[in-house]
């Protein structure tokens, strides 16, 4: 998998994202080897992880790191409830290495910490039944929002609409694309 990620992050490549948690069998540190791969390469690396995974990636500084609260607590090492605690979190997320760090919160949005300023991402407009896959729904749209050009608070938007898209719909990776374009319109 490594040497064919190696392959892929040729001319043209600009982003690389990284979902879930190590495979068993795999080392801790597989997840931060395909980090340094893609830095090498000028490839910036999504990551929605979480354990040793996160961790290992963590250590090669990806460009931007998303988490949901749990993942975040699971990764300082204290509860993250609220806006404040996803706030700081955000933060020491950074401070582990991400240039970017997205904490997720459902239905209570979430926060951003960029290296010029924070942001609050509001509450969903609507909730969906099948909260299963929205995460990487949220990491598919920002990737998409940030592959068209848009900036990151626009793409965090589209990022948002996107989950609450998928939570509308059973089955991880089930989602209306035109609902998703039609909320982050709105949103704007």
């Amino acid at each position: 998998m490594e040497r064919l990620v190696d392959e892929e992050l040729g001319p043209g490549a600009e982003l690389l994202t990284i979902s879930g948690g190590i495979p068993p069998g795999v080392d801790d540190d597989a997840f931060g080897r395909i980090c340094r791969a893609a830095r090498r390469s000028g490839v910036r690396v999504l990551v929605d992880a979480y354990g040793p995974g996160l961790v290992g990636a963590l250590r090669e500084r990806p460009w931007l790191v998303k988490v949901n609260a749990a993942e975040a607590s699971e990764l300082i090492g204290r509860p993250v409830q609220g806006e404040s605690d996803a706030s700081q979190a955000a933060v020491e997320i950074r401070r582990l290495g991400a240039d970017v760090a997205v904490v997720t919160m459902g239905r209570a949005g979430g926060v951003a910490s960029m290296p010029e300023h924070e942001l609050r991402l509001p509450p969903p407009p609507m909730i969906g039944p099948y909260g299963v896959g929205s995460g990487d729904a949220f990491l598919g749209g920002l990737a998409a929002g940030i592959l068209s050009g848009e900036s990151v608070p626009n793409a965090l938007v589209l990022a948002s609409a996107t989950a609450t898209a998928a939570a509308q719909s059973p089955g991880p990776g089930n989602l209306d694309a035109d609902l998703a374009r039609r909320l982050s319109a709105t949103s704007r």
